[in-house]
């Protein structure tokens, strides 16, 4: 049985690739990609991925987290 994903080892590998990215966005990148690796049904929405982060916040948090994250136009995921 696979091991799942944990929140250090996607940290390591965004800061590989992504060095100059600032700390609280490779966070917040980190939150993202565990966020929609849980999304087990097909609504990837927000609200979504923020249910699926496991963190001991509240939903309203991580939604306006990861809101504002995407929505930043300083950061766009084609960079």
């Amino acid at each position: 049985m696979p091991m799942p994903l944990q929140y250090h080892d996607v940290l390591s590998f965004v800061q590989s690739v992504q060095p100059a990215l600032r700390l609280t966005r490779q966070r917040n990148l980190v939150w993202l990609v565990l966020g929609l690796l849980e999304v087990r049904d097909a609504h990837l929405t927000i609200s979504e991925i923020a249910r699926a982060i496991q963190t001991r916040s509240a939903h309203w948090h991580k939604f306006k987290r990861m809101y504002r994250f995407l929505s930043n136009l300083k950061w766009s995921p084609a960079d």
